[in-house]
């Protein structure tokens, strides 16, 4: 099943895939009538009508650990099989492979644009490619824990976040990384996921964690209002929404 907002998460209603086998995991949506879904296998599905209905996308992968698309046309996905990239520039019509990248397991990928892009993963490994995803090059992330998500605002300030209340920050392309300390607030609990508001970081974590800064070095501890491990969260243009275990579902304002 797939949640739906038309609203920016104030409402939601269910838009089930028959299509599907299992269980769904990594998710994008370029814009609001097209997105893909893996289910954890090697299914690929897409949409171009905003969720109410899918097809199958068949990319030839053991298992998809991470996709990114950054228009409905140009995206890219990651295989648990030693972190091989596949890229689409028909919206997944067909594929093309940039071979394995590493052993490690990759937990996240995110293009700015078609050509600049960064991966993360297990034991802090970090890539970046500048032609877009054809080749990968290893960056010293500064951390041997796992890094669940990366998320740059710009060309050259991104945040890694990861296991044990770790941040990782870069504001020279991804060429170099430094710790972003929590503070006095900080957490012991893993990081699992950050976004870019337009103005401010947002991240959030097991245990309900939930933190923002406005430069990625000074972060405020907020209350979500749940002790529930948040998964995800994105901001929708208007609000921030995140999601997490026990069908949690949080919105701010």
């Amino acid at each position: 099943i797939v949640l739906y907002t038309q609203d920016s998460g104030v409402t939601w209603s269910s838009r089930p895939i028959t299509a599907a086998v299992g269980y769904l995991g990594a998710a994008s949506f370029p814009d609001s009538s097209t997105g893909y879904v893996a289910n954890g296998g090697n299914r690929l599905l897409k949409t171009t009508d905003g969720g109410a209905t899918w097809s199958a996308r068949n990319p030839n992968l053991p298992g998809v650990d991470a996709i990114a698309f950054v228009d409905a046309q140009r995206g890219w996905i990651v295989s648990s099989d030693n972190a091989r990239v596949i890229r689409t520039v028909d919206g997944g019509a067909s594929w093309t492979a940039s071979g394995a990248v590493t052993a490690q397991r990759i937990r996240s990928i995110h293009f700015a644009g078609a050509s600049t892009g960064w991966m993360c993963g297990t034991t802090g490994v970090l890539f970046k490619s500048v032609d877009g995803g054809g080749s990968w090059s290893s960056r010293n992330s500064g951390t041997v824990v796992n890094l669940n998500m990366i998320r740059f605002r710009d060309a050259q300030n991104g945040i890694a976040v990861g296991d044990g209340g770790v941040i990782r920050g870069s504001s020279d392309g991804g060429e170099t990384w430094t710790t972003r300390s929590l503070g006095a607030s900080g957490t012991s609990q893993d990081l699992t996921a950050v976004t870019w508001t337009g103005s401010h970081w947002i991240v959030v974590g097991n245990g309900g964690v939930v933190y923002s800064s406005l430069d990625g070095s000074t972060w405020t501890s907020h209350s979500s209002g749940t002790t529930k491990s948040l998964g995800s969260v994105t901001w929708t243009g208007s609000r921030i929404v995140a999601v997490g275990d026990a069908a949690v579902i949080l919105s701010s304002p």
